[in-house]
């Protein structure tokens, strides 16, 4: 499969013609940025129809790592436009049946799905509720961004300097890139600082996964100071070769909200 993930993210922007949520009612609690850059994916593929992935989602946490872990493995077949029951989902070792909804859903505990990171899972799962033809493919689990033994991100946002970003590079990631997006916090922002803005538009960026990179102050500026902005830094693998399922997987780590200093 080629597949240019810089074409991904440019389509982003008219993604929202889409107003299909199959994602969202699998991941209710998905991240924003997360959301748009499958809603880019689906434009290409029929992620929206039918879809096995891994979602490892995380904090980053300076008190307490393991406290905001969320690793899920996911699932919807359809048939004219409504999630059927194929049987059995199978991902590594774990079996997976589905919901009275007919949506697969699983958590991992801590230990088993932080194991999953820059991992490759097996997964199998029929495309037919009425033929049991089984599909299968090796799901490559992106690394963690941020693992135990790096720095975490600082606090504070200085408006007034380039802001220099450090993750852990993936040697293995499929698109050799990853995407950084800044979100404002509204409702934090608006307690403690009343008149701040309603809205300020993302910042959102798709650079080479070298695990460096630096947000322009140029670009900072749109943040008035005293905000509360976070972060998050994803990563995508995909395999769309199988024209009825396809498969991804996503890791992905955001900051809680950081405030916003300088002129």
């Amino acid at each position: 499969m080629k597949l240019n993930i810089k074409i991904l993210l440019l389509l982003i922007v008219t993604s929202s013609i889409y107003s299909c949520n199959k994602i969202d009612d699998v991941l209710p609690n998905i991240h924003p940025g997360t959301k748009e850059f499958l809603r880019a994916l689906s434009i290409h593929t029929n992620l929206y129809d039918n879809f096995v992935g891994i979602y490892a989602f995380y904090t980053v946490n300076p008190f307490y790592r393991d406290s905001s872990y969320s690793i899920k493995a996911f699932a919807r077949v359809t048939k004219n436009g409504l999630p059927v029951n194929v049987g059995p989902l199978n991902i590594g070792d774990v079996t997976i049946n589905a919901g009275s909804d007919n949506m697969y859903d699983y958590t991992y505990p801590l230990d088993q799905g932080k194991a999953l990171f820059g991992s490759r899972i097996n997964a199998q799962i029929s495309y037919s509720p009425n033929v049991q033809t089984l599909t299968h493919a090796m799901i490559v689990v992106p690394a963690e961004i941020y693992p135990s033994y790096m720095a975490l991100p600082n606090s504070l946002i200085n408006r007034s300097a380039d802001l220099p970003l450090s993750w852990a590079p993936d040697p293995n990631n499929q698109f050799h890139q990853v995407q950084i997006q800044f979100t404002y916090n509204k409702g934090i922002s608006q307690y403690y600082v009343p008149g701040m803005p309603d809205a300020i538009e993302d910042l959102v960026y798709n650079v080479p996964d070298n695990g460096s990179f630096a947000v322009p102050k140029a670009d900072l500026a749109r943040y008035p100071k005293d905000a509360y902005v976070g972060f998050s830094i994803t990563r995508v693998w995909m395999d769309d070769s199988n024209s009825r399922i396809v498969y991804l997987a996503i890791t992905e780590a955001h900051t809680g909200p950081l405030l916003v200093v300088g002129q």
